[in-house]
């Protein structure tokens, strides 16, 4: 089964593929370690001469097939490929704002729940508590642990998130530093979206 996705779509998950990894796909032999790092994540098996067709190394005219795609999506920390192009949306649209931010103070109320993502695959699920406290509900590739709390008084989409006061295992921290690099990216969750 194919899948309508767009050329700069599919530019940007590759090039989030190789964000991920630390590396661009130039040789067969990168292409070769890309499929092996895909087999090692998300435990499934895509080929690399299937790889190479969708970088463009090697010319097809086939398309890619929906369950790749969803497994690529997987390897860059999202649920399916909907759930990246939905974020890629996202991204696009945000970004000719400037500074899309989240006071806590002001704009998110006791029980809303919000997902953090941050390179390379980082994905973690936060409660708010009340008084710019959170509690993280499920992680994924993070240090922050399921029922860790932290205060966060703003976030900035694309900055460093810094968390003052991290307490994990009842055992008081100090700061915790989420996408020091490129900084993290921000969503609201209804009850459905986490799980």
């Amino acid at each position: 089964m194919a899948i309508e996705i767009s050329t700069e779509e599919l530019l940007n998950l590759c090039s989030s593929i190789e964000d991920t990894i630390g590396r661009k796909m130039q040789t067969p032999k990168d292409f070769k370690h890309l499929s092996e790092e895909i087999f090692n994540r998300v435990h499934s098996l895509i080929s690399p001469s299937t790889l190479m067709r969708l970088w463009g190394y090697i010319e097809s005219d086939v398309k890619p097939r929906v369950s790749t795609l969803n497994q690529l999506a997987r390897f860059v920390g999202f649920r399916d490929l909907q759930d990246f192009l939905q974020m890629d949306h996202k991204n696009r649209q945000s970004s000719v704002v400037i500074c899309r931010h989240l006071n806590v103070s002001t704009d998110i109320q006791r029980g809303q729940k919000l997902r953090l993502r941050w390179l390379p695959d980082r994905v973690c699920d936060i409660i708010y508590r009340g008084n710019l406290y959170f509690e993280v509900i499920r992680s994924e590739h993070t240090g922050l642990k399921k029922g860790a709390t932290f205060m966060c008084p703003l976030i900035i989409e694309g900055e460093p998130l810094y968390l003052d006061n991290v307490v994990q295992y009842d055992i008081p921290g100090s700061g915790y530093v989420c996408g020091k690099r490129n900084g993290v990216t921000f969503n609201f969750l209804t009850d459905a979206d986490a799980e």
